[in-house]
């Protein structure tokens, strides 16, 4: 295998496995684990195993999306974002199978996303003269879900930032650096509107991690999933990678 005897990186190398890892291996991963959890009983915790499935779908989506601009003319800002997004993604699901308690929290801000939609429609709706007809409505359903079932006495839209989370499972130094260098070609910055062509490899550095990021993922939802279904180590015993 190139590059792994002498330890000199292989650029051509590792950017065809990335790119085939993004094509077949973790697809199939991903329709594995997907069967798995479709074939379960329903959990005690039925939240939480609805966690790990929109765990899978989200990784299952960013995957497709991030292999799709491998054909792409101009990929680069759609790789990035993807990318990012991939980065956002590790860092929810090492925050949700660092504790329980993370899980929950991640589950009911569901509810605080909502509540912060509603109240940004509002704005909007004030800037223009619009009248809003459901924010009242929305409000109320809001509350009574989150009192119902997740009994929520009160709720605000005060939602754990990626940031913070990244910070509270000890990633916060890997996040920030990585979150700022695919910002900058994600988003319509001054560097992305004014560059010529993108530096050699740049574009193939992001399958690179867009690959290494989505295994990484693979793997702490197989541990979710183990959580859950506690036998569901004797059905995976291969692993993601393999």
């Amino acid at each position: 295998m190139p590059g792994t005897i002498t330890g000199e990186y292989n650029r051509e190398y590792e950017t065809e496995f990335s790119r085939e890892k993004l094509k077949t291996a973790i697809p199939n991963r991903l329709r594995e684990l997907l069967e798995v959890i479709d074939q379960r009983q329903p959990h005690s915790e039925e939240w939480y195993a609805i966690l790990a499935t929109n765990f899978l779908a989200s990784v299952a989506r960013i995957c497709h999306d991030l292999r799709q601009t491998i054909e792409q003319e101009g990929a680069l800002p759609a790789a990035a974002w993807n990318e990012r997004n991939f980065l956002e993604l590790w860092i929810w699901i090492e925050y949700c199978t660092a504790s329980r308690e993370n899980a929950r929290r991640f589950y009911e801000d569901a509810l605080r996303d909502a509540l912060g939609l509603t109240e940004s429609l509002g704005k909007m709706c004030e800037l223009t003269g619009t009248v809003n007809a459901f924010e009242d409505q929305a409000r109320k359903t809001l509350a009574e879900v989150a009192l119902r079932e997740h009994g929520l006495a009160s709720l605000d839209a005060n939602y754990e930032r990626v940031a913070a989370a990244a910070r509270k499972v000890g990633l916060h130094d890997w996040y920030g650096p990585h979150n700022a260098h695919l910002s900058k070609f994600a988003h319509p910055t001054a560097l992305l509107f004014c560059m010529k062509e993108a530096p050699a490899g740049l574009l193939d550095s992001f399958y690179e991690m867009g690959a290494k990021a989505t295994l990484t993922c693979l793997r702490h939802i197989e541990l979710t999933i183990r959580n859950a279904y506690p036998d569901f180590r004797y059905e995976l015993a291969g692993g993601v990678g393999q």
